[in-house]
C-alpha cells in the first residue's frame, strides 16, 4: 500500500513539475519568462524628451513580437468609462508607441488597442466603436492610426487575431465585453486555443510575476547572426528587411530595434496632397471602393458617438513622401466631414530627423519621441476638428 501511495505521489509530483515548467517556459502567450537588459535604454534616457519622465520600466524587456493578443488587452480589466483617450491602430501604432509615456506626458488616462495588420474597415470600426463607448469617458477621444492599405481592405475581413476578435464581437453582441462575459461564453472561451493561452498567462503572472518584477533577471539580449540589409529595386527598406528585434516592456506595445545604419530618417512635413480627388490618390478601383464603404461606415459611427474621433497621420520617412501624401488625401476626401485630424508630420521637430522604417513605422528612439509628440498634442488639443477644436479632458 505504501509503495502504491509513493508511486502515485511521485507521478503527481512529476505531473505538477511538468505543469509548472509548461507555465514557466514562456509565461503563456506573449509573456516570455526571460527578461533582457534593454539595449536601447541609455539612448532613450539621453533624449531631451526623456526629461521629467519615469522610464525605469523600460530597463527590462522581453523579445516578443506578438504579445498576449487582443483578449489580454488591459482595457478588459478596466472599469467602464475609465479612460480619457483610447488609441486604436495597426503596427503604425503598436510598434514604437509607449502608452505609459503618453499618459504621463499628457496627464490623461490613456488606453492602447493596436495590433499588427489591424484593419480600419467596416467590421473593425464597429468593434472599435463598442470599445470606445464602453471604456471612454463621455466626451473622450478615440484616436485612429492605420496605414493606408488597411483602410482599403474588404469591409468584413479580419487578418490576424481572428479568434480573439470573434470572441470580442460575440461578447459585444450579447451585451457584454471580456471581463464581464456570461458563464457559457467564458466556458467556451476557456476551451479554445486562445482561452488556454490566456489562463496560462494569468497563472504565470500569479505564480511567478511578483518575484520576476521584484528581482528581474536582466540578461544581455542575445546576438543574432550579422546580416547586411540590402536595398531592393522596390524602393526604401521595409522594417522587415531591417532584421528587426521586437522589445516589449508593456503588455500592449513593443519597441522595434534595428541597426542604426539600416534605419531610414523621418522628416517634418505639412505638405498638402496634390490630388484633386480620391481617384487620383487611389488609382486602384477595387481598393477605392472598399475605402468608400469603410469610410462611410466609420463616418456614420463617428457622427453618433458620445466621444470624438481623431484620424492620426503617422510619422513618415523622407523617402516615403508619397505614402504621407496619400494619408493626407484619405483624410481630406474620406473622413474630414466627421473626424478630427492629428498630423504628426506637422508636429515633427523641424531641426532633426528620427529613425523610422517604411509605411509610418518608427524604430529605436523614434518611438519615445513620437510618444511625447502625441502626449503634447493630446494635452494641448493640437488636433483639428471640422468646425471646432476640442480637448480630451
Amino acid at each position: 500500500m505504501r509503495h502504491a501511495l509513493l508511486h502515485a505521489f511521485s507521478i503527481a509530483a512529476l505531473v505538477a513539475a511538468l505543469f509548472l515548467a509548461w507555465i514557466w517556459r514562456d509565461g503563456g502567450q506573449g509573456a516570455p519568462a526571460v527578461r533582457y537588459a534593454n539595449p536601447l535604454y541609455e539612448t532613450l534616457l539621453s533624449r531631451p524628451e526623456a526629461r521629467g519622465l519615469d522610464l525605469s520600466y523600460l530597463r527590462a524587456v522581453s523579445e516578443d513580437r506578438s504579445g498576449p493578443g487582443p483578449l489580454a488587452n488591459p482595457l478588459f480589466a478596466s472599469e467602464p468609462h475609465s479612460y480619457d483617450v483610447i488609441l486604436f491602430g495597426d503596427s503604425t501604432l503598436a510598434w514604437g508607441t509607449l502608452p505609459s509615456v503618453i499618459a504621463e506626458g499628457s496627464g490623461l488616462r490613456v488606453g492602447l488597442f493596436a495590433y499588427e495588420s489591424g484593419f480600419l474597415n467596416r467590421r473593425m470600426t464597429r468593434l472599435y466603436d463598442a470599445l470606445a463607448r464602453t471604456y471612454l469617458e463621455p466626451g473622450g477621444l478615440a484616436v485612429f492610426s492605420f496605414a493606408a492599405w488597411t483602410q482599403l481592405a474588404d469591409p468584413d475581413l479580419v487578418r490576424l487575431y481572428g479568434e480573439d476578435f470573434v470572441r470580442i464581437e460575440t461578447a459585444i453582441a450579447a451585451g457584454g465585453l471580456p471581463g464581464r462575459l456570461d458563464r457559457r461564453e467564458a466556458a467556451a472561451g476557456l476551451l479554445s486555443a486562445t482561452g488556454i493561452a490566456q489562463w496560462r498567462h494569468r497563472l504565470h503572472e500569479r505564480l511567478f510575476g511578483a518575484a520576476r518584477d521584484r528581482d528581474p533577471v536582466l540578461l544581455p539580449l542575445p546576438a543574432k547572426p550579422p546580416e547586411t540589409p540590402a536595398r531592393s529595386d522596390a524602393g526604401p527598406l521595409d522594417v522587415e528587411a531591417m532584421h528587426p528585434r521586437f522589445l516589449r516592456a508593456e503588455p500592449a506595445a513593443v519597441t522595434v530595434m534595428v541597426d542604426a545604419d539600416a534605419a531610414l530618417r523621418s522628416v517634418a512635413s505639412d505638405e498638402a496632397p496634390p490630388f484633386r480627388d480620391l481617384a487620383a490618390a487611389l488609382p486602384d478601383t477595387a481598393g477605392r471602393g472598399h475605402l468608400e464603404t469603410n469610410a462611410a461606415a466609420f463616418r456614420a459611427l463617428a457622427a453618433q458617438a458620445p466621444y470624438r474621433s481623431v484620424f492620426m497621420i503617422p510619422i513618415y520617412a523622407a523617402s516615403d513622401r508619397s505614402a504621407y501624401l496619400v494619408q493626407r488625401a484619405l483624410y481630406r476626401f474620406a473622413y474630414a466631414e466627421e473626424l478630427c485630424v492629428l498630423d504628426l508630420g506637422t508636429l515633427h521637430p523641424r531641426d532633426e530627423t528620427l529613425p523610422v522604417g517604411r509605411e509610418g513605422h518608427v524604430v529605436n528612439e523614434g518611438g519615445l519621441v513620437k510618444s511625447v509628440l502625441i502626449a503634447k498634442a493630446l494635452a494641448d488639443a493640437r488636433y483639428v476638428c471640422p468646425g471646432r477644436q476640442g480637448s480630451a479632458r
